[in-house]
């Protein structure tokens, strides 16, 4: 009896173990990550234009931020770009969230920050965004 005992521990052990090591070890957040991409969305505006939305952060803390807009997703004429430079911080130790200052006491906050493979994702100035490289 003791023998079964001493097995259902160990098989206890065997699964919590196996449970906790089923992380994501690929979700996790750095500035090689960050910067190593040319991050793009697209969407279309309130007024029917095709926005192109690039991000691109650079590692010395530098980075820009781009838009372009068209009437349509065809690539044809482009009727205004906008650009813009920052410079940006991780918002703490926790590398979740991202500060991005565009002139000094002018501060934007990409939160939920999740830097993936191909994807860069999260809450960017109160609106969930998905990058995609």
């Amino acid at each position: 009896m003791k023998t079964l005992n001493y097995v259902k521990i160990v098989l206890l052990l065997v699964l919590t173990i196996s449970i906790s090591s089923c992380e994501i070890e690929d979700d996790y957040n750095t500035d090689e990550r960050l910067c190593s991409k040319y991050w793009t969305e697209t969407y279309y505006t309130e007024g029917g234009e095709f926005c192109t939305h690039e991000l691109i952060f650079y590692l010395d803390g530098g980075g820009e931020e781009n838009f372009v807009y068209q009437l349509d997703d065809s690539h044809g004429k482009v009727l205004s770009e906008v650009k813009q430079t920052f410079t940006w911080d991780w918002a703490d130790y926790t590398m979740r969230g991202l500060v991005l200052e565009y002139a000094p006491n002018d501060f934007l906050y990409f939160d939920n920050v999740i830097v993936g493979d191909h994807e860069l994702s999260g809450v960017f100035d109160g609106i969930a965004v998905r990058f995609w490289d």
